[in-house]
């Protein structure tokens, strides 16, 4: 419970990634132990260094550092190195049970001495200085009794595993129990964390079919607007099933409105989701953030039709002009979750006979404009513009002969030439070719893709061929080829020294 200060400094003000990390103080002990110097425990300790001190990111110098020459930044989340370091910690932790067994407490003494003065000085400061405590967390009385309470806690586990490993290494009547009672100890300590993780829901709550899929059409195109800020929705719950809590209630109120990504269960696709996973192209970021701050305007029913988005969910009362009301469904929340119809969205794939030839920073104002009409043309990154003459109509026909995650293969049939447009992301891996030889793929419409087409008719086909994908497999190939060039290589043992080291030194001697 951080006051908002220290949230904004450690969490960029939301709330822990993973609440739930934690390796445990009476286990410390043990990991003190085991830290003997031995090559073994050397490198655990090694990598329990690392990986805490990664899992800190921006607050150490270290995660940068290797963000910069390594993909470590992929994961996104740095606190997931923990459980890297929660690997180490046990291994440190099991080697700690032998050498406690052996040698005591002598390596792991001042350790043991520095733990536990270190949470005692902690858990006297909660009282002595409340006005520090009150500058960290959430101000109240409470909260310092329940920070003091968990201090406190630690400490008698620290305190109480540290006796029991004194009375483990003396080798004195009662050892056996005090093994058995320092291992529960340990369990003991993490195992209510681990209750606590995740929330089990009912089994009511996974089962329930979102409301809203009822009434869109399968396959369709969807565009959830989820635009509020973080407590709007845990504000508008109005009622729930009898016995369920808040957040269950808002599980499901989310659900039935397909809030992303929950439309895939219902065999529906997303549009302007924003980027949740950090691995979207920029760019849909950015129409996504001019999408939600202009709903309700013909902006945004230009934005939704150019995507080829078919219905809007909503659950607030705002008004969206142009839109065709289709449903309302009673959920959870105070208003009725409102299903809209897009009038005259483009299909996925589609062949027009204008097109634009501009950069991507002045598409993005060519696609709010009102004089562009994306029935009619589209706006590329690079390539040839095509213009009608005054009053000529375009009449061209477009036929999906294969459609497949990595590929797609049509037959267009044109006057005049044309622009065959899909309404998938752009991304450099897409290839194309046109009647069997390769022709360019270049971005539509700032996110999508398209190929230029001649007159008459030909087929084009789009396949996703990144270069890595090549780079991968032959990496992948040279590390099998290593594996088992190294098993074929190790020497195996003579018969003789099996035969040696099976029998007795007597024998041997023999």
């Amino acid at each position: 419970p951080f006051g908002e200060p220290a949230r904004g400094a450690l969490y960029e003000g939301r709330e822990p990634f993973w609440a739930c990390l934690y390796l445990g103080a009476a286990a410390l002990v043990l990991v003190a132990s085991g830290v003997d110097g031995s090559g073994e425990s050397r490198a655990s300790a090694i990598g329990l260094g690392l990986a805490l001190a990664t899992s800190l990111g921006r607050f150490t110098p270290l995660y940068p550092l290797l963000a910069a020459v390594t993909p470590l930044a992929f994961v996104r989340y740095p606190v997931k190195y923990t459980l890297a370091g929660a690997l180490f910690w046990a291994l440190l932790a099991s080697r700690g049970v032998d050498a406690t067994r052996r040698d005591g407490l002598r390596r792991a003494g001042v350790a043991v001495f520095l733990l536990v003065g270190s949470l005692a000085i902690a858990a006297a400061s909660v009282s002595a200085w409340p006005a520090a405590i009150d500058g960290l967390l959430r101000p109240g009385e409470a909260l310092r009794a329940a920070a003091r309470q968990s201090l406190v806690g630690k400490l008698a586990f620290a305190g109480a595993a540290a006796l029991l490993a004194f009375l483990v290494a003396r080798k004195a009547r009662g050892r056996r129990l005090a093994w058995v009672l320092l291992a529960l100890l340990c369990v003991a300590e993490t195992l209510p964390v681990a209750q606590a993780v995740n929330a089990v829901a009912p089994r009511a709550l996974l089962e329930a079919p979102a409301r809203a899929a009822a009434v869109v059409p399968a396959g369709s195109r969807m565009y959830a607007s989820v635009a509020q800020p973080l407590d709007w929705f845990p504000k508008q719950l109005a009622r729930m099933p009898p016995g369920w809590n808040g957040e269950w209630a808002l599980a499901l109120g989310r659900q039935d409105m397909l809030a992303p990504p929950l439309g895939a269960r219902a065999g529906l696709l997303g549009s302007y989701d924003g980027d949740v996973a950090g691995f979207a192209p920029p760019l849909l970021g950015n129409l996504t953030l001019i999408l939600t701050r202009a709903e309700s305007t013909p902006l945004a029913v230009r934005l939704l039709r150019l995507g080829g988005v078919g219905f809007v969910v909503t659950v607030d009362d705002k008004p969206w002009p142009g839109l065709a009301p289709v449903a309302a469904i009673e959920s959870v929340f105070r208003n009725p979750i409102r299903v809209l119809a897009v009038p005259e969205p483009q299909p996925r794939a589609y062949l027009v006979g204008e097109a634009r030839v501009e950069p991507v920073a002045d598409a993005i104002r060519t696609l709010g404009s009102s004089d562009f009409d994306p029935a009619r043309e589209v706006v590329l990154d690079e390539g040839t513009a095509l213009r009608a003459a005054a009053g000529e109509a375009f009449e061209g026909r477009l036929t999906e002969l294969e459609r497949r995650p990595d590929r797609w293969r049509f037959e267009t049939q044109a006057e005049r030439p044309a622009a065959l447009v899909v309404l998938e992301a752009y991304e450099r891996g897409w290839r194309a070719r046109l009647d069997g030889l390769a022709t360019p793929l270049v971005r539509a419409n700032a996110l999508f893709r398209a190929v230029m087409v001649p007159p008459g008719r030909h087929q084009v086909v789009m396949e996703y061929r990144p270069p890595a994908l090549g780079w991968g497999a032959a990496l992948s190939a040279t590390g099998v080829a290593a594996l088992a060039a190294l098993a074929l290589s190790r020497p195996s043992r003579p018969p003789q020294a099996a035969l040696s080291s099976a029998d007795s030194p007597g024998e041997a001697q023999a």
